[in-house]
């Protein structure tokens, strides 16, 4: 994930001090098989990645003491690392579910050994660090993982994420998504893979509009796939779903702010980001009933069991009424859902992935 390796070299400094220096290694992309103006092909990203990132890392193995690689998918580099100075952060565990299910036999060879190169790079590292506790729980089932060398470090959020306006990032939303008060937004962040379940929310979206005709529903993370489109169609919502792109943080805060409640349909989820971000933004949220939420969106979230779309229904429409006719108790449903967010922060993050450091640095 790049977000936490651009916060962590945005905090260590702060939180760390003058004697820690950090430093990110990235080696500039090289294309070979595509132009230069247009997406990178697969190949090239595999290449880079597999090829290129590891044969530049080696010369800068000698530069440094701690090595921290900042996603789990990118642990195959632990093989050309000090593995008693290398950490990595693990996010979730999907990639490596494969190994133990025995369901990597079905898959191509190429996708089964790059994989396995990651998951034997996550065996080797020193340290783990696991933003949830759900997902080090995951993990250390798994084999050749060693519990003793795991932690959890939760992510932070940033401080775009706020309820205070901002007239450059909510004049940025309003020309996105029209005037403010015409409608009731839901909203989606993340992307569109199966485990996000983007079936469960179009139909909870489908049951809330025909009994409130003004609500809407963005979606920001990219267009939906052909199937989930289809489903839009069949449910005669389509021309009710706003879909943008990804935002900048302030934009993605202004957005937050917008909408009336964020929902969270996800089957799986290492931590769930947009949780925090939401709330923090003032902006409630109705989310799948897994640990994982809880652990996250603690007291403050609202939770339904992930194909009861009765219930979400019946939750969404609850909670739109209470916004819109008991404001005392809107505005301490608000309050309570800054405070869980404020449990999670970078500084945080920072200082407690710079106590891993010094460990193994000593």
């Amino acid at each position: 994930m790049d977000l936490v390796a651009e916060m962590l070299g945005r905090w260590i400094p702060e939180a760390a001090g003058a004697d820690v220096q950090s430093e990110v290694l990235r080696p500039p992309f090289q294309r070979r098989l595509s132009r230069n103006g247009s997406a990178p092909s697969v190949r090239d990203r595999i290449i880079n990645r597999y090829w290129d990132y590891p044969r530049w890392l080696r010369s800068q193995v000698g530069r440094f003491d701690v090595f921290h690689v900042a996603d789990h998918s990118y642990a195959h580099l632990v093989h050309v690392l000090p593995a008693q100075r290398a950490v990595v952060s693990c996010h979730d565990v999907d990639a490596f579910l494969p190994f133990a299910t025995g369901e990597d036999r079905r898959k191509s060879l190429l996708p089964i050994f790059l994989s396995r190169r990651s998951f034997t790079g996550l065996q080797r590292a020193a340290a783990i660090l696991c933003i949830s506790e759900s997902t080090r729980s995951a993990l250390t089932t798994l084999p050749g993982i060693d519990a003793a060398r795991s932690r959890v470090v939760p992510l932070g959020v940033d401080s775009s994420f706020t309820p205070v306006p901002s007239a450059a990032a909510d004049g940025d939303a309003r020309r996105l998504l029209g005037p403010c008060g015409a409608f009731d937004d839901l909203l989606h962040v993340g992307s569109t893979i199966d485990r996000k379940r983007i079936d469960i929310l179009l139909r909870v979206f489908a049951a809330v509009r025909a009994l409130r005709p003004s609500v809407r529903l963005l979606r920001v993370g990219g267009p939906l796939t052909d199937a989930q489109a289809a489903l839009a169609r069949d449910l005669r919502i389509d021309d009710g779903i706003v879909q943008l792109p990804f935002l900048d943080p302030g934009t993605l805060a202004a957005v937050y702010r917008r909408a009336a409640l964020t929902l969270l349909t996800s089957e799986r989820e290492g931590f769930g980001l947009p949780i925090i971000e939401a709330m923090a933004s003032g902006c409630p949220v109705v989310v799948s009933d897994l640990p994982v939420c809880r652990e996250v969106g603690g007291e403050a979230a609202t939770y339904c069991a992930l194909e009861r779309v009765d219930e979400w229904t019946a939750a969404v429409l609850r909670l739109l009424d209470e916004r819109r006719s008991d404001a005392q108790a809107w505005r301490a449903r608000v309050d309570r859902a800054a405070s869980q967010a404020a449990r999670f922060s970078w500084r945080a993050c920072a200082a407690a992935s710079v106590d891993v450091y010094r460990s193994l640095a000593s």
